[in-house]
């Protein structure tokens, strides 16, 4: 078997993987029933969705003999890696302290806290 069938099985196995999971991803963001689930749904678009697309891609380019696309997908790999994980646990620390406004209780249990030091 040649490097080039090796490389497009590769490339073949990883879109596939990398589609498959983002489709389950956006079905978890439509059926999550809160917010909570549909943040954990991105994340498995982002974790095993897009990175084993963006993974393949490089190995296609690399072999290819397209080295400066290849340096491009992996800055492009390295800031996804760095910035979508603390994205992701700002917005679930955001809507974790946000108050419930149909039940006017706040999920927030250290907020209670500041309102102690009042008395």
């Amino acid at each position: 078997m040649s490097l080039e069938v090796k490389v497009k099985i590769f490339v073949d196995i990883f879109f596939s993987m990398g589609i498959l999971f983002s489709a389950i991803g956006v079905l978890g963001i439509f059926r999550g029933k809160d917010i909570f689930k549909r943040i954990q749904s991105s994340m498995v678009i982002y974790t095993l969705g897009v990175f084993p697309i963006l993974i393949a891609l490089s190995v296609y380019n690399l072999s290819r003999g397209y080295i400066q696309t290849f340096i491009k997908l992996i800055i492009i790999i390295v800031v996804l890696f760095v910035t979508m994980p603390l994205l992701n646990s700002l917005l679930l620390k955001r809507s974790y302290s946000q108050e419930d406004e149909r039940k006017g209780i706040t999920l927030d249990e250290y907020g209670s806290d500041k309102s102690d030091k009042n008395d």
